[in-house]
């Protein structure tokens, strides 16, 4: 038995386990052969919600990925990934990572490369990144901005297929993307995750945040009212957020915040209700790279919040950094009172950094 056959016969095993018609398994070959138009095949498979099928009843359909990642055939590769993303759609995504484990940026390179459209290949990416707590990084990002440098229109065409959170990772990423011109589209986008991020207030509380205080919180955001945040900031304290989306929200909204004035005013907000977990989002989701960004060391000025709490973070985040050390130094030079106040937000043994600098 040769590869290709070899692969065929996974394929069927594949479709079968999936309980594919008979008719749709007799046009297989033809398909993976080119002897049919390939469109004409897709539209003829059904529709398959992977994730409503047990890990038992998937097994083949994860074995026959494999096996063509094995003897790397990118047009058995291609088809076989159009095929799954035809019947599942996003889902499709759950036999990719179960035959590569996690799907990573090397991964989908190889199958755009394979000739996968960017589009499929960026649903399939970013279906399980997303809700992954430890992958809302910006390493992780760099092929979502990659293809939106090249093909912006593929990530507006991936946005369309994917759930809320998934399309407000890569409307983000589009708004941020240094090559994507700042029209009308853009414009739209940046208002859809402005609307979207300042109604999920509630959900970031996991709706257990009395529903007064959720629209204090939103009137501070689309009016500008500081005494009103003054007023409420110690009451939204009491209440425990959810570490995924504090993240997921205000980290995204960092990403922006100097394109709007309601992703900031998000993120200024709740700088003030947790400045570590703030701008540790900010740090983990913004492309800077340690305390020798100019990003980094100017987070207050950036996100016009006080001096205090970024200076305090800095100290934690850097505590044994040389070029962090010096930089606090100009600030104690500038800001005495901030740092002052900083101190007392700082725990433990981050205070030694401030008291080798103030000797």
């Amino acid at each position: 038995m040769n590869m290709k056959e070899h692969l065929l016969n996974r394929i069927m095993d594949a479709l079968e386990e999936l309980n594919v018609s008979e008719n749709v398994i007799d046009k297989l070959e033809d398909y993976l052969e080119d002897a049919v138009d390939e469109n004409e095949f897709l539209n003829i498979l059904p529709d398959i919600k992977f994730y409503s099928i047990s890990d038992d009843n998937i097994k083949k359909t994860v074995h026959a990925l494999s096996s063509i990642k094995k003897y790397k055939n990118n047009d058995y590769m291609r088809k076989y990934i159009n095929m799954l993303f035809k019947m599942g759609g996003p889902s499709a995504s759950l036999i990719v990572n179960r035959a590569y484990y996690w799907f990573s940026e090397y991964n989908a390179k190889e199958f755009i490369a394979a000739g996968i459209e960017k589009y499929i290949v960026l649903v399939l990416y970013i279906e399980p990144l997303t809700y992954n707590f430890n992958k809302l990084e910006s390493k992780y990002f760099k092929i979502i901005y990659d293809i939106c440098s090249e093909t912006p229109e593929a990530l507006i065409k991936a946005a369309s297929l994917v759930k809320t959170n998934q399309k407000m990772l890569l409307y983000s990423i589009y708004c941020n993307c240094k090559m994507v011109e700042r029209d009308d589209t853009h414009k739209e986008l940046l208002k859809v995750v402005e609307d979207d991020f300042t109604d999920s207030i509630d959900n970031l509380y996991e709706n257990k945040m009395p529903e007064d205080l959720v629209k204090k919180i939103q009137d501070f955001i689309n009016k500008n009212d500081y005494k009103l945040l003054e007023s409420i900031i110690d009451k939204v304290k009491i209440y425990k957020f959810n570490d995924y989306l504090f993240k997921f929200l205000i980290g995204l909204s960092a990403l922006n915040a100097d394109k709007s004035a309601t992703l900031k005013k998000i993120f200024q907000f709740f700088t003030r209700v947790d400045f570590r977990f703030a701008l540790n989002s900010a740090y983990s989701i913004m492309s800077v790279t340690s305390c020798y960004s100019n990003t980094v060391n100017n987070f207050d000025m950036i996100f016009e919040i006080p001096s205090k709490y970024h200076i305090a973070w800095y100290a934690e985040k850097f505590s044994d950094n040389e070029n962090a050390a010096k930089e606090l130094n100009e600030k104690l030079k500038k800001d005495k009172k901030s740092f002052e106040d900083a101190i007392d937000l700082c725990e433990g043994s981050d205070k030694k950094l401030f008291n080798f600098i103030y000797a």
